[in-house]
This record gives C-alpha cells, structure tokens and sequence, in this order.
C-alpha cells in the first residue's frame, strides 16, 4: 500500500503517460465494435470519477486542479482498460507474452526508439531474427502495418477531434511531411485528412 504513496520526480504529474494513453484512445475508440465500456462495474467507477471532476469544477477551491488533473488520468486509464480488454478478445491471444508486448506497443506508439525492433527484442526476450515472424504468426499481419495502421488511425482522430495543422500531425506520428501521411491515409483508409476533417465539421 505504502508504495501508492512514492512521489514522483519533482512531485509532478508525467504528462507523457498521459498522451500515451490519450493516442492510444485516439487510435481504438472506434476501431472496436460496441460501447467503449462494456464493463458495468467500470461504467459505475467512470461515472463516480466524472462526479468528482464536476465536483471539483464547480468547486474551485485549493488543489480542485490538481484533483481534476489526477482523476481525468484515473478516467483515461478506465477507458483504456477497456478497450485494451476488448482489442485483445478481437486477436484472440494466448501468448501473455504477446499480450504484453502489444500493449507496450500500443502504448508507446509515437516512441520511434521503443518501436524499433532491436529495442523490443531485446526488452521482451525474443530474437531479434525471430522477431518479425513471431509478430505475424501472432497478430496475423506484419509489424510495420500494425504500427502503420495504429498511426492512421491517431491521424484520423485528430483530424475529427482537434484543429492542430496537418503537418503537425504528420510530423507528431513520424510520417515525413502532411504530404506523406495524405497519401497514406487515402492508399489504406481512401480518404485524406481534409476529408475526414470536412465530415466532422458538417
């Protein structure tokens, strides 16, 4: 119990965690079939969470931010949780190992030194020659698609949900210019960023 209690470097939340989590949202939230939490017990935990945030809103008093900043983190994880517990039902995985080495992928998407090969091989024990057979024996595609793929679908996410400049994305997801993530966009979704921009917007 103690260990909950550790502070953190500086005493500051790890805003990295947090746009991990919040890509990893980006990239899924739609990408699996019914509601985003089918989990009735975390439907009730969400709804406490988002009380309290209001609460806190509404509030504004000494530490209210820093409460609301703790919870909105508690509210991502619950969601990611979820849909994390649903993407690997979808694969049917049996190897915990795989498992596990997903979700550091998927959490770790924008990562370009954690994504490597030689860095993934050698953190979770698998040859590095090995590696990208073992991926597709396991996930039924290859490793560069799923990062690929996992990538598009954050573009198309923020294309819908927020105003950052194309380039800014496309520089963000690793992709060379908004050219390039364009034109990947429309060869593997058929449509580029301003169109699904435009649909969002009506």
């Amino acid at each position: 119990m103690g260990s909950y209690f550790l502070p953190l470097p500086n005493d500051t939340v790890d805003y990295s965690k947090w746009f991990n989590q919040l890509n990893f949202i980006m990239g899924n939230y739609d990408y699996l079939s019914g509601e985003l939490i089918d989990d009735a017990n975390d439907q009730m935990q969400l709804k406490r969470l988002l009380d309290v945030i209001l609460y806190e809103y509404e509030r504004k008093e000494g530490w209210s931010a820093f409460i609301i900043q703790n919870t909105l983190v508690s509210v991502m994880a619950v969601i990611s949780r979820n849909i994390q517990a649903k993407a690997i039902g979808k694969r049917k995985v049996i190897d915990e190992k795989f498992t596990d080495l997903l979700n550091f992928i998927s959490f770790n998407i924008l990562d370009s030194e954690k994504l490597s090969i030689n860095y993934l091989s050698l953190k979770f024990n698998i040859s590095e020659n090995y590696f990208s057979e073992y991926f597709k024996r396991n996930a039924h595609e290859k490793f560069q698609d799923f990062v690929l793929q996992s990538k598009l679908r954050i573009a198309g996410s923020r294309a819908k949900f927020t105003d950052a400049p194309f380039q800014e994305i496309a520089r963000d997801l690793g992709f060379t210019d908004s050219s390039h993530l364009n034109k990947m966009m429309k060869k593997y979704g058929d449509k580029g960023m301003r169109e699904i921009r435009k649909e969002i917007q009506g």
